[in-house]
């Protein structure tokens, strides 16, 4: 879990404070070529209304 926390982090979703954890409730979308990249499964949930 530390490990998943460290990336989300690394990655600006969230921030620590001591033992308070900070999320962000808004992320920009993917852009084309991050799209292109996800499992098909994904990319159509993405594409999903």
């Amino acid at each position: 879990m530390l490990r998943s926390l460290d990336r989300l982090e690394r990655f600006g979703i969230i921030r620590r404070h001591g033992t308070t954890i900070a999320v962000r409730l808004w992320l920009a979308p993917l852009t084309y070529r991050q799209r292109c990249g996800l499992p098909a499964y994904l990319a159509a949930a993405y594409d999903a209304p």
